[in-house]
């Protein structure tokens, strides 16, 4: 949560309409601020994630939750070659 809220304060600051975070993480809420918390914030930046992590210590459906509220896109453990397909898509 705290990586967002610092990526949109930063974007926040620009001058570019479109804006857009992309969110390397496992999605586990260990500190705060929370995802959750900050989501609200986020109003109309793009968020696209790529979840790093096992599936025990990964929360994909909270990423995937984000990514799909914000008009991004989610993936989890890719290769090399899905990471540049994603990419493209989210961007």
């Amino acid at each position: 949560g705290g990586g967002l809220q610092n990526a949109q304060t930063t974007l926040s600051a620009g001058y570019n309409a479109r804006k857009a975070i992309l969110l390397l993480t496992d999605g586990m809420a260990n500190t705060n601020p929370t995802i959750a918390n900050v989501q609200a914030g986020l109003g109309d930046t793009h968020v696209c994630s790529v979840g790093f992590g096992t599936p025990g210590t990964l929360d994909g459906p909270k990423l995937r939750d984000l990514s799909e509220r914000q008009g991004g896109i989610y993936v989890s453990g890719p290769d090399a070659l899905e990471l540049r397909k994603f990419f493209v898509d989210c961007f």
